[in-house]
């Protein structure tokens, strides 16, 4: 039989090994996933309501009304890393939007009024503006990725929350600065259609606006797109009518102050007519309009203060039939025909409050056609 020793040394070599095999074993095993770092947003849709493009409208002239969306976007787990205190790149998540659909002709990319995107229908661009930060299509190191066509509508800044320091200095300052950050930024957008030329009505075609996505600055490239803006379908259809006469003046008749007995007290009934040039094939409504409404009326402008001016009498509007109006209701006034069409009213003096003196008055009304 032999007897075999090994040496101390040799043994204690061969534990160290299988020791440092362990750790690594070890070191192999599961362990907890941190969090996704991502910016979301669901991104928004412009929806313009239905169209109606007056005859013989103006270049640069808005038509129809505006659609607005607030796109919102939220960032988490965006990482923090500084060599210093805080106060240089990693500690802002940057919001771009980039990919932008074609610009109009008549857009102006150094200018201060938002994006002219070009659309299907000759004649009509669509402008789009934005705030707290203004829409732009200007191609720059700061607007789309790779300083193609775009701008940056917000930013995520970290919080003084999500300073944490993962290493000291051998005084115990901090030498880095590290940890995550979040939080949400909004922007608004607005759309209307705006006249370039001869306008050709039909159908107002979808639009990918444009695309968003972030970074942070000093850190790495642009992350992909993840929200889009969109402008949904709509229908553009020209007037029916053009107005003849504008302004429709009423000269309402010279009447004593005696006339007036009390609150509510009426005299000078006037008709007149709101002159329009029309085709046919449309069904027509007028909406009356007064930015001076009589407190408590539906249909009375309220006297004009002043030197020489009637106190406490107004202007009461009615319609054809001598029915008081009422304003912002819309009347309808049935199928255009062609030719000239007359939309038939009356204006007469209305006593607002006790005590009517004698002066001038004067009163204004706007009114909207509105075709289906």
């Amino acid at each position: 039989m032999k007897l075999v020793v090994t040496h101390p040394h040799s043994l204690w070599r061969r534990l160290g090994l299988f020791t440092l095999a362990l750790v690594m074993l070890m070191g192999c095993g599961p362990r907890a996933m941190a969090a996704a770092t991502s910016c979301t947003s669901a991104g928004g849709t412009l929806d313009l309501p239905a169209v109606t493009v007056p005859q013989n409208p103006a270049v640069g002239s808005l038509v129809g009304s505006p659609a607005t969306v607030t796109v919102t976007f939220t960032c988490s787990n965006l990482p923090y890393s500084q060599p210093t205190a805080p106060s240089y790149y990693s500690d802002t998540a940057t919001i771009q939007a980039g990919n932008l659909a074609p610009a109009d002709a008549t857009d102006n990319p150094n200018g201060s009024n938002g994006i002219m995107f070009a659309t299907n229908l000759p004649g009509l661009a669509l402008q789009l503006t934005a705030s707290p930060v203004q829409a732009n299509d200007r191609a720059w190191v700061r607007g789309g990725p790779g300083s193609t066509r775009g701008f940056e509508p917000g930013a995520v800044t970290a919080p003084s929350s999500s300073w944490q320091c993962i290493q000291y200095k051998g005084n115990g300052s901090c030498s880095t600065y590290g940890g995550t950050y979040g939080g949400s930024v909004s922007e608004t957008f607005t759309a209307q259609l705006i006249v370039t030329g001869p306008v050709t009505t039909g159908t107002l075609n979808a639009i990918n606006l444009m695309q968003f996505n972030w970074y942070v600055y000093g850190i790495g490239p642009s992350e992909g797109y993840f929200a889009t803006l969109a402008l949904g379908s709509t229908t553009v259809k020209s007037a029916a009518c053009s107005v003849a006469v504008d302004p429709t003046v009423v000269t309402l008749p010279a009447v004593l102050a005696s006339a007036f007995t009390g609150t509510g007290a009426t005299a000078g009934q006037t008709p007149f007519n709101v002159q329009l040039s029309c085709q046919t094939g449309a069904s027509l409504s007028i909406t009356l309009a007064t930015a001076n409404q009589q407190t408590g009326t539906t249909s009375v402008i309220a006297p004009t203060a002043g030197n020489g001016y009637a106190g406490n009498v107004g202007v009461q509007l009615l319609d054809g039939k001598g029915n008081p109006i009422t304003f912002g209701t819309a009347i309808s006034e049935g199928a255009t025909s062609s030719g000239t069409m007359n939309l038939p009213f009356n204006a007469r003096y209305y006593q607002t409050a006790p005590g009517a003196t004698a002066g001038l008055v004067t009163a204004t009304a706007t009114y909207t056609l509105t075709y289906q």
